[in-house]
């Protein structure tokens, strides 16, 4: 954050700010201070430069002067020694000739001062630290041009030739001591007038080196002095541009500050302190300055900090709920290390936190599941990040239980594994009441002999090994004879333990790879495996007939009457499936029943006459729906605890034109596992499309059930089919059609019909198991199919208030629904006493005769407009019930 915060002001002080009709920077603003600054500071030094060049054109010129001055005085200084002398004979005025020849050649050193050589001062005081220079070279080291310097030379060398002249003088006075004449000539030789007239030349050389330099030295000073105030002219103007640069990058500062330095001070400091809430400016900042970073950056931080509250927020919640949720939960590595459990876990498995964590999970494992099962576990893992199902562990007392576990692959967003994600619930206790409930589901609760769903399995396990091992099954119903007589003449209670008591007789009667099952009353079913011959089967049969009619001893009671009606078929002879097996030894038992009783009879012949009589009928069936000779009868569905329709079952009628109105148990078996019949459904869903759409216009929204057979749900394109009629109508919302089945529709393939119920499911389609209880699949089946509804089958729910195993068997698929989520409702409901029993178990859908007969389409309307639901708590007899008039 800092470092976009350094980013942003950099490149704010490169960016350039419009002032009037230009655009400058703060680093351009900057650079041109500086740029200022050393230009000033640069003419500053000029202009020292300049000053220094005039004082020396100023001492150039003072030299010029003084040595000018010497050169005049020195012809006056020798001429008035040489007449001093010459006058008088003196000899100081000798010496200080000489010494001014002296200070000429340099052999003597200069005076202290430059002041004139008095008449008085005969002999000088030289200066304590001179040295002895010539007054040429005195002249070169002052620096005087060359000009000035050939004059002041030119006027040397006369000088010094006045000089000689003057020495030849005073060597001729001085040798000549007494001789007039030859004195005369010495005087005459230094005051003659050309001696004058040279040393006036020597005179006008000077003056003339004295003009020249003062013309120089003039010039230099006008020309510096202008240049001096030129720069600073120029000095002025580069100060004031310096000062209106600095006030610029002032206000280029504060623009890019955005506020006032203590207030940008004050953000900064607050945010070092962690105070995020941005306070008023009162002014409005400028964008793109450090203050609106600031405050983007404080709101930003301000941001994360709630951001940081929340997930800090929101790790408390994971915690807890990991804490306190009550399935139990492990974390675990790659190396199956323990890395965490919660509270649950613990519990469930009654090992504690140190138990656990850091140790394999290994500890877990039971006997119950073999190699194949982990090499599947850890494949789907792989394969699909997770794994959910039932699984089996033992606790720390090494007892088993069970539980449902959901284990995950937790990954990075980056897809990078970061452990696993187990997930223990523990269903001990549901296991132990499904127990019970398959109990119930799979044996009859009187005889504990296996019902008809164990009976199914058996069977199809039966088929398997007859498949497998080339022999016969056989496959018998039976029906006892004058049991109803035994009911009516020693009661109920007489007529169970009569029907214990033949269970046992029939048990004793067979094998033990042989199944004896009851089907419900007084009718019991037999499978014979392994049978090699239809006389073995026969021989069997005749037993079990024998042992029937054998007199009974129940108590004070002696039954003597009973006998029983048996009906079989043989597979593969009879090449059918469970269900149609049943079926045919069923047919084969009412034959024997019709040709007197205490017999068996071999499903053959009638049934081949049958089917002759079935292509016919099959043949009129298809020109019936053809011709639209088919309708849909309506019958109600209704809550029992609220008293409102909830729904209606579609059951299709055949108009015949000569037989009038015929029920479906005449003319829709010949059709069950027919092409046929698939038309027919096709066309029940279609009606029934078209009939809630019909009463959609009229006010009414009714979900409508329709039946179908196996034969039309193991089609191929079932699904793509029914997508296809739906899609003809209006559409319908979720859950409003409904299709009913019977539990044998799934046996052929579950898994394939699991798939087809899901695949239904996505377009709205609800599907409900009719005739629970009477069909043959296994509880584990029902486990496996989603369908939303069962239908406690009209046989059970008829003696209900009579029969305590139909009464158990109710209940039990009461308690069957409720453990599986599903709704329940109870069908063939004849009474109002029956509908209470049945809402004080907790069923509260019904349908049956007591709330309304099956009823044609255009009377649905009216009828659920005037329905009421009766006082339930109240004992009915003789309940009335809206009944439309017509044939039922």
């Amino acid at each position: 954050m800092l470092g976009r915060l350094y980013f942003r002001h950099s490149w704010s002080m490169n960016k350039k700010q419009p002032f009037g009709f230009f655009s400058i920077s703060l680093n351009q603003c900057l650079h041109l201070c500086v740029t200022v600054m050393i230009a000033a500071a640069g003419l500053f030094g000029y202009s020292i430069w300049l000053e220094k060049q005039k004082d020396a054109a100023l001492t150039h010129y003072n030299a010029t002067q003084l040595f000018s001055e010497k050169f005049r005085r020195r012809p006056d200084d020798l001429a008035n020694a040489l007449r001093n002398y010459v006058v008088t004979g003196d000899q100081t005025h000798l010496q200080k000739y000489l010494h001014v020849i002296g200070l000429g050649d340099g052999k003597q050193p200069p005076p202290a001062t430059l002041d004139s050589i008095d008449q008085d001062q005969i002999a000088p005081q030289p200066s304590p630290s001179a040295s002895t220079f010539s007054i040429i070279d005195q002249i070169k080291q002052a620096g005087i041009s060359q000009s000035e310097l050939h004059k002041l030379t030119t006027a040397k060398v006369e000088s010094e030739k006045l000089a000689n002249q003057e020495i030849n003088a005073i060597t001729t006075l001085s040798s000549t001591t007494g001789d007039s004449d030859l004195r005369d000539q010495a005087v005459k030789r230094v005051f003659d007038a050309s001696h004058i007239a040279r040393q006036a030349e020597v005179s006008a050389l000077l003056d003339d080196v004295m003009r020249q330099s003062l013309q120089s030295s003039q010039a230099v000073a006008q020309n510096t002095a202008q240049q001096i105030r030129l720069i600073q002219s120029i000095i002025i103007g580069l100060s004031c541009l310096l000062l209106f640069l600095i006030w610029l990058c002032g206000k280029l500062f504060r623009t890019i500050l955005g506020a006032a330095p203590d207030t940008v001070f004050q953000t900064i400091r607050q945010l070092g302190n962690g105070q995020f809430e941005a306070q008023p400016t009162g002014f409005p900042v400028p964008k793109n300055s450090l203050m609106s970073h600031l405050l983007h950056t404080q709101a930003q931080l301000k941001q994360l900090a709630f951001e940081q509250n929340k997930n800090q927020h929101s790790l408390y919640l994971i915690s807890k709920v990991f804490s306190e949720a009550q399935e139990g939960i492990f974390l675990m590595d790659i190396e199956g290390t323990v890395l965490d459990v919660n509270s649950a876990f613990q519990r469930i498995t009654g090992y504690s936190r140190e138990d656990t964590v850091g140790h394999q999970s290994k500890i877990l494992k039971s006997d119950q599941h073999d190699a194949g099962f982990f090499q599947n576990f850890w494949r789907q893992v792989k394969r699909e990040g997770r794994w959910r199902g039932e699984y089996w562990c033992r606790n720390k007392t090494g007892d088993l239980f069970a539980s449902i576990l959901n284990f995950s692959v937790i990954q990075d967003n980056d897809g990078h594994m970061l452990c696993y994600l187990g997930m223990l619930t523990d269903i001990t206790e549901l296991k132990t009441h499904q127990h019970k409930i398959e109990e119930m589901a799979f044996h009859d609760p009187l005889t504990q002999l296996p019902n008809r769903p164990l009976l199914a399995d058996r069977m199809q396990q039966a088929l398997a090994r007859v498949d497998r091992d080339k022999e016969m099954l056989a496959v018998a119903c039976l029906d006892l004879d004058g049991f109803k007589a035994v009911n009516d003449q020693f009661g109920h209670s007489t007529g169970d333990a009569l029907l214990v008591e033949v269970s046992h007789r029939l048990l004793s009667c067979v094998r033990t790879c042989d199944t004896v099952a009851r089907l419900g009353g007084d009718e019991f079913a037999i499978l014979l495996s392994e049978i090699s011959s239809r006389e073995q089967c026969e021989i069997t049969l005749q037993r079990v007939l024998g042992a029937l009619v054998a007199p009974y001893i129940l108590g004070n009671d002696h039954i003597n009457q009973i006998s029983g009606s048996i009906g079989y078929t043989l597979f593969p002879f009879d090449n059918a499936d469970s269900d149609t097996l049943l079926r045919h030894a069923d047919h084969a038992m009412y034959t024997a029943k019709q040709a007197g009783k205490n017999r068996f009879q071999y499903f053959d012949t009638r049934q081949d006459k049958r089917m002759k009589a079935n292509w016919l009928a099959l043949a009129r069936l298809e020109k019936a729906l053809q011709r639209k000779e088919f309708c849909l009868y309506i019958q109600p569905k209704i809550n029992l605890k609220s008293g409102k329709v909830v729904g209606a079952e579609a059951l299709i009628r055949w108009l015949h034109p000569v037989r009038g109105l015929m029920p479906p148990a005449e003319f829709l078996p010949l059709i069950e596992d027919n092409d046929l019949s698939v038309s027919v459904g096709d066309w029940v869903i279609g009606e029934a499309l078209r009939l809630m759409q019909q009463w959609r216009t009229q006010g009414l929204v009714l979900p409508l059930s329709v039946n179908i057979n196996a034969h039309q749900l193991r089609q191929e394109n079932f699904s793509a089919r029914l997508a296809a009629i739906i899609g003809q109508f209006s559409p319908i919302a979720a859950g409003q059609l409904e299709i009913e089945i019977v539990e044998s529709a799934a046996l052929g393939d579950l898994q394939k019909v699991s798939s087809l119920i899901a695949e239904c499911k996505r377009f709205g389609v609800n599907f409900a198991l009719d005739d629970f209880g009477t069909g043959y699949s296994a509880l584990t089946y029902l486990k496996r199919l989603a369908v939303s509804t069962l239908k406690i089958d009209r046989s059970f729910v008829r003696d209900l208030l009579i029969d305590e195993s139909d009464l158990a068997i109710v209940r039990g698929v009461i308690g069957l629904a409720k453990a599986f989520k599903t709704d329940i409702i109870a069908e063939g409901v004849e009474s109002w006493r029956q509908a209470a029993c049945l809402l004080d178990m907790g069923c509260e859908i019904a349908q049956g005769y007591v709330i309304a007969h099956p009823m044609p389409a255009e009377e649905v309307v009216n009828w659920t407009r005037q329905f009421r639901l009766p006082e339930l708590q109240k004992e009915h007899h003789n309940e009335p019930t809206l009944q439309p008039t017509h044939l039922h």
